[in-house]
């Protein structure tokens, strides 16, 4: 049998969670939140213009590809030690 194991608290005593705590980690980590929240807010924000307001409608898979670029940037600013 396969067995799991979780410790609770092992992110904090990490590598990554002291590089987090750390100065230029933390801004990394919450510059990273920031764009990831934008996208995550501005996303429907946007279907709810096009649906109230309408523009043309190749700004759409556009504007999907653009949040798929931050929201990445993001992750990876997260992620980064």
């Amino acid at each position: 049998m396969y067995e799991l194991k979780f410790r609770v608290g092992s992110f904090i005593g990490s590598e990554l969670g002291s590089s987090i705590l750390s100065g230029s980690g933390l801004v990394k980590h919450q510059i990273g939140v920031g764009l990831q929240f934008l996208v995550l807010t501005a996303t429907p924000l946007i279907s709810w213009w096009q649906l109230q307001f309408g523009f043309n409608l190749i700004w759409m898979p556009a504007l999907l590809v653009v949040a798929i670029l931050l929201f990445w940037i993001g992750t990876r600013l997260r992620e980064s030690s």
